[in-house]
């Protein structure tokens, strides 16, 4: 069970040459690391300032808390060509690290870490440091240096000011000194906040059930001077709010396990399973199960949707649909071995013969069907895949009787089905009519069944025809039943 990561702060999120982010990963930042031009500007005026003058800058970058500043810093190399960013921390003897400093030729900012209060420096270290910079800035090794000192307020930065005044004059502090940095736009919060945690947990945070109404809720419901650090922090802990009761349930009722819906109707819906799922994986996507349907289970789900969403996108919730001929030729691949000789299954294999008129052979075609069918794609984490020719073999007669079995005794289907995937070394155990929950309210799963590093429960929705509004609201019937189960509402 992963827990969701939203960071609101960047202390350690350093892109300079050298960093180990791959290229594609470099695009995939700019998506979330919203360049604030004006600051940037500032930045490309103080390096050509450098150039014309052959030394080195120092600015005192002006924030609050959690507006970014770190941020801003280390991610410069983004939009700034062949910019190097490194940080020197307040527990660093501020002489050791600048010594070790080598020449460069191409631009390159120092961030003074974890000097932002007047509280954390001592006036004599003060004083100190200022002197240090401003022999470093006047070296070769600093003449293409930006040594930047970030401050929480005006306080700080006005006695830094007064210092530097006094020890290096107009060499160490000019008109462009001084920095006041306001972070991204609170129009960008909201983006910056999707494509953050998209970066981190490779999904979106709708996944989740924090849609973009629900998050403008959170925003405007923050004071009007929050930053995107306050706002990305509220989030992340409604986030951790919600999974610890995920996890709690875990704690309660056992490992989680994924789940799938497998759709078997007359009218073999794949368009309507494709528009209830999203990618390649036929994961819900929960806005269209809630848009498809104005059943009762649409209210239930509605009153505590981020914890359904979050439950659906934790347990893998996917719904595939298996054409109706395949299901017939997968009944028919192999009587089952006399050692298995469970009277259930015999029974089941007499109604097939006699009340169906199929008969039970061994096929290699019936068993390529098995094995590429999306049912076991599903179980073993493959794409989706959408046949491109329909088996025209057995009969809509046929199909109607095993469909009037399922009303009946679905059980012996499932069990046919369960045996054949196992014999053919596709699952590795299978049970069905398995319960799931606590005393007093338990779900029964039609299908478990286990791979490698893998729990499904599968549940069959057996029907003549089913439209998209059948599908969403048995789905989300099964999903209420199983957060039920599990305690989480």
């Amino acid at each position: 069970m992963k827990i969701p990561v939203l960071p609101s702060r960047f202390e350690n999120f350093n892109i300079s040459k050298g960093s180990s982010y791959s290229q594609s990963e470099l695009e995939r930042l700019k998506s979330f690391i919203f360049p604030v031009e004006e600051s940037n500007k500032y930045i490309e005026r103080i390096i050509r300032t450098m150039k014309a003058s052959n030394s080195g800058a120092f600015i005192i970058l002006v924030g609050k808390s959690g507006i970014g500043k770190t941020t801003f810093l280390n991610t410069l190399p983004l939009y700034i060509q062949n910019i190097q960013v490194k940080s020197i921390y307040n527990k660093r003897p501020l002489d050791e690290e600048i010594n070790k400093m080598e020449d460069t030729n191409n631009p390159r900012i120092i961030v003074l870490e974890n000097r932002e209060t007047v509280e954390t420096l001592a006036t004599h270290q003060l004083e100190q440091e200022l002197h240090l910079i401003n022999r470093f800035i006047r070296s070769d090794k600093g003449r293409n240096t930006i040594v930047v000192w970030p401050c929480n307020g005006e306080e700080m930065a006005n006695e830094i000011v007064d210092f530097a005044r006094h020890i290096g004059g107009s060499s160490l502090i000019g008109k462009d000194t001084v920095l006041k940095y306001n972070g991204p736009s609170r129009d960008n919060f909201i983006p910056i906040l999707k494509k953050t945690y998209e970066f981190f947990n490779e999904c979106d945070i709708s996944d989740m059930g924090f849609t973009d109404e629900y998050l403008e809720d959170i925003l405007n419901n923050m004071s009007p001077n929050s930053t995107i650090g306050d706002f990305l922090e509220e989030v992340r802990n409604q986030l951790l709010d919600d999974y610890n009761k995920i996890k709690d349930s875990k704690d309660y009722v056992g490992d989680l396990f994924d789940l799938i819906i497998c759709v078997v109707a007359g009218n073999n819906p794949i368009t309507e399973v494709e528009y209830l799922t999203k990618g390649d994986y036929s994961n819900v996507d929960f806005d269209r199960l809630l848009s498809a349907t104005d059943s009762n289970i649409k209210s239930m789900i509605a009153r505590h949707r981020r914890i359904y969403s979050m439950v659906a996108t934790q347990l893998n919730f996917k719904i595939v649909s298996i054409d109706w001929q395949e299901i017939l030729e997968i009944l028919e691949i192999l009587r089952i071995k006399s050692e298995c000789d469970d009277i259930t299954i015999e029974k089941f294999d007499k109604y097939i013969q006699e009340e169906c008129g199929l008969k039970l052979s061994k096929s290699a075609r019936q068993l390529e069907i098995l094995k590429t069918m999306n049912l076991t794609r599903c179980i073993e984490g493959l794409p989706y895949k959408r046949k491109k020719d329909t088996l025209k073999y057995n009969s809509q007669d046929a199909f109607n009787k095993i469909l009037a079995l399922s009303k009946t005794n679905d059980t012996l289907i499932h069990r046919k089905i369960c045996r054949l995937l196992k014999e053919n070394n596709i699952i590795n155990v299978g049970e069905v009519e398995e319960s799931f929950g606590y005393y007093g309210y338990e779900v029964i799963s039609d299908m478990i069944c286990s791979i490698p590093r893998k729990y499904i429960r599968i549940e069959f929705m057996w029907r003549e025809t089913a439209s998209a509004a059948d599908i969403s609201r048995y789905s989300l019937e099964k999903l209420y039943e199983y957060c039920k189960a599990m305690r989480v509402i």
